[in-house]
């Protein structure tokens, strides 16, 4: 069976650290199937003899005894809290998941918004009948629960800014915690497929698009969120994360929370 469960939170990264731990342990990815509305806080754990279960699981006393003795290794993968929203922002008003045949049928709502008070709603939440979101909070909150499981045994926190600014540490880092040494011809190979380039490429010769890798570098927030969106995620994160600040600060992680 096999002994590997990765949660991470939405528009983390998924994608990319899916295409590590495939590369690196030749075990396949299980996930629950896709849909619009999928379930993010008590999805259906599979674990199989040769995959290893990745999906955006909420960190729950639950979660935390999937498995029991066999879970041998936890993994979480965060994101700078910023570009994370700009990233869901994209993902809604773009309707990027419609290229799976997953369609938000939301882009045509953010069409008719400005950009900006697209991104206020996508902090903020919104239900109608055209589009059902509860937030940017438990986004946070789900953050901050990543953070403080990634301190038991057996458990390694991925951050996604990291892994684009240094993939061939981080591809390494991970790969010893999964118990795999990689040669220097292999893990050449491995950034070079998991580039934004070559993910793209792959995407598109599988379903014809690849909006789903828009853009692939930290910092990009900058260009998108204005100071009073800062401020309400800051009231968000004092409401539904309150732990956040001082949890990166003791683990010398600040670069998750970093803004201006």
């Amino acid at each position: 069976m096999s002994n590997i469960i990765v949660t991470t939170v939405f528009k983390s990264g998924t994608k990319l650290l899916e295409n590590l731990i495939e590369s690196i342990t030749g075990l396949s990815p299980i996930s629950p199937p896709h849909s619009a509305s999928p379930d993010y806080i008590n999805p259906k754990i599979n674990l199989g003899e040769d995959g290893f279960f990745i999906w955006h699981s909420r960190v729950t006393n639950e979660f935390l005894s999937i498995g029991g003795d066999h879970v041998a290794k936890r993994i979480y993968l965060v994101r700078n809290i910023y570009d994370l929203l700009v990233s869901q922002y994209y993902h809604f008003s773009l309707d990027i998941d419609s290229e799976i045949d997953c369609s938000t049928s939301s882009s045509g709502y953010f069409q008719s918004l400005t950009r900006e008070a697209g991104v206020s709603l996508v902090i903020n939440g919104a239900s109608s009948p055209r589009f059902h979101w509860e937030g940017f909070g438990p986004q946070l909150t789900h953050t901050q629960e990543c953070v403080k499981a990634s301190n038991y045994p057996n458990s390694l926190l991925v951050i996604y800014d990291r892994l684009v600014k240094d993939k061939k540490s981080e591809v390494l880092r991970l790969a010893r915690f999964l118990g795999y040494r990689l040669e220097t011809e292999v893990l050449a190979e491995i950034v070079r497929r998991s580039s934004i380039e070559g993910q793209r490429s792959e995407r598109e010769k599988r379903v014809g698009r690849a909006l789903h890798f828009r853009q692939g570098k930290p910092g990009s927030w900058r260009d998108v969120l204005c100071p009073y969106h800062i401020d309400m995620i800051s009231l968000l994160k004092l409401q539904c994360a309150s732990e956040l600040d001082d949890l990166c600060r003791d683990k010398e992680i600040g670069d998750i929370v970093a803004g201006y």
